[in-house]
């Protein structure tokens, strides 16, 4: 029961943040990227400092492990906000969560774990849901510059989730909020200098517009990471993943359709389904 739960949270969490940067992307016109990546951060980061219960203690052992999901976290920040700002909440969304094949790659590869007919199975599905999702004849179409920004937040998300399950492992559960708050820090830091050097004259104009949208994004963020490091130790990788991915897939799908209104064509919506079934089979 408590799993179900927290896994329930998960996805609204998730959900929620990509509405959140839907609504940022569209307000800004796609500016001010960088200055809303590194608030997210700084308010995900407080977010795990209050709801440290046992006192901070930060480790050195931890810090090689915080800087490879820094890299990540930059990745899935800045990218899937300039996706979700060039192409559909709905096709996006399903593309993010097809990230879950690299760390189910990663399991085979370094863990030796066991293929199975499931796994097979996944793929499949996965290299049709992408055929369909691409075609154009709907009212959503695919550009090469949201091809691109998805393909780097799909890369990010999927290194994060690797470094989360190493972590874990290798600390057998214990100093996630230290971990997460070190790279969060990181990437802060680097997203506002980046900011500073390149959009300038953008921030101002676009805190205005953002408002309280970076601190409930990154809310939402710290909340998600939270729960997924809470899940990582009492269920499953193979389980909670796809869970998590298909609901995220579903709730998400339901509000670009009935908020947005965006219209998928009768492929997408096939390929949606599909790329659903296949985050499910991929972890099995």
């Amino acid at each position: 029961m408590k799993s179900a739960i927290l896994l329930i949270l998960v996805i609204l969490a998730t959900a929620f943040q990509n509405v959140v940067k839907k609504v940022y992307g569209n307000k800004t016109e796609g500016r001010g990227t960088y200055i809303f990546s590194s608030l997210v951060c700084v308010a995900a980061a407080v977010f795990f400092a209050l709801t440290d219960s046992d006192g901070l203690s930060f480790s050195a052992e931890l810090t090689p492990y915080s800087i490879v999901f820094a890299v990540g976290y930059a990745a899935i920040t800045v990218f899937s906000v300039l996706a979700l700002r060039a192409g559909s909440l709905a096709l996006s969304s399903l593309i993010i969560s097809y990230s879950l094949m690299v760390p189910a790659l990663f399991g085979m590869i370094y863990y030796h774990e066991p293929t199975s007919w499931t796994l097979y199975v996944g793929i499949a599905l996965l290299l049709v849901s992408l055929a369909l999702v691409n075609k154009e004849d709907g009212e959503i179409t695919i550009s090469l510059k949201w091809i691109i920004y998805i393909a780097l937040a799909f890369l990010g998300n999927g290194l994060c989730l690797v470094v989360m399950q190493i972590q874990t492992v290798d600390f057998a559960g214990e100093l996630s909020n230290e971990f997460m708050i070190i790279g969060l820090a990181i990437v802060a830091v680097a997203m506002a200098i980046v900011s500073v050097l390149f959009e300038r004259k953008e921030i101002t104009p676009c805190l205005k517009k953002a408002g309280l949208l970076p601190v409930l994004n990154g809310a939402a963020n710290g909340l998600a990471n939270f729960l997924t490091l809470a899940l990582l130790v009492i269920m499953p990788a193979s389980l909670m993943q796809p869970l998590n991915s298909a609901g995220g897939i579903i709730v998400t799908v339901a509000i670009s359709i009935f908020i947005y209104r965006e219209k998928l064509s009768v492929y997408q919506l096939i390929g949606v389904l599909l790329g659903t079934a296949s985050v499910v089979f991929l972890s099995l």
